[in-house]
């Protein structure tokens, strides 16, 4: 049986969307998620990959571009600062 985490944000939207108690089941053996309200039942592949289309693809790497220039940047502003206060005065 899955234990619901109250962090996760699948669980958060099914419970905002079905506004009744759900149960929720895991089968191991064929890797399916069955959840159970008063009107609906839904049935979820555990893992399913689906190919990126181009422009969300571009978009993700834009992004990691901006992270990783803005950690650079971070990184030579400590070291500027680290070198300023380390200087004999």
């Amino acid at each position: 049986m899955y234990e619901p985490d109250p962090e996760d944000q699948l669980w958060t939207l099914t419970q905002n969307f079905m506004h009744a108690p759900i149960e929720w089941k895991l089968y191991d053996l064929s890797e399916v998620h069955h959840l159970t309200a008063k009107d609906k039942e839904i049935f979820m592949l555990v893992e399913k990959d689906y190919p990126l289309r181009r422009g969300l693809a571009l978009v993700m790497i834009s992004y990691k571009l901006q992270v990783e220039n803005y950690s650079q940047m971070a990184e030579d502003f400590i070291r500027k600062i680290y070198n300023i206060a380390n200087t004999p005065r």
